[in-house]
């Protein structure tokens, strides 16, 4: 499963990215960001929605299901039917990935966003993404 954090400028994010969460068989075998060429490679699905959407999911003020079926959280690739079969799984996953405390953003003072998107750009040229 990729997920697509769509560009935001606001929060930093100049661009679209997509990080991939592969389990097999409940274990998590890989967590990185991608291209989205490598995503529509290696991911059986790629969910997109706004930096905004992923942070409420992330800090579970809204449940993946409910988003989804709503519109706020995009399949843009895979199908409907393999999404719903896991989706029931959604909360291990972002109990998996917040496992340490997120800061967002919108949480980060002028200079903090400033050194945050700075570091977005070089991390992002560095793997290619």
């Amino acid at each position: 499963m990729c997920y697509k954090i769509k560009a935001d400028p606001a929060w930093g994010i100049d661009r679209d990215i997509i990080f991939g969460a592969f389990f097999e068989k409940g274990q998590l075998m890989k967590l990185a960001f991608f291209s989205e060429d490598a995503a529509r490679k290696e991911g059986d699905f790629i969910l997109s929605a706004t930096p905004q959407e992923w942070k409420k999911l992330l800090r579970k003020e809204n449940k993946f299901v409910i988003d989804f079926m709503k519109g706020h959280v995009k399949l843009e690739m895979g199908g409907l039917p393999g999404v719903l079969a896991i989706a029931p799984h959604a909360d291990k996953i972002v109990n998996a990935i917040t496992q340490v405390p997120l800061q967002f953003p919108d949480e980060m003072s002028p200079e903090e966003l400033s050194t945050y998107r700075t570091y977005m750009n070089s991390f992002r040229d560095s793997l290619g993404v």
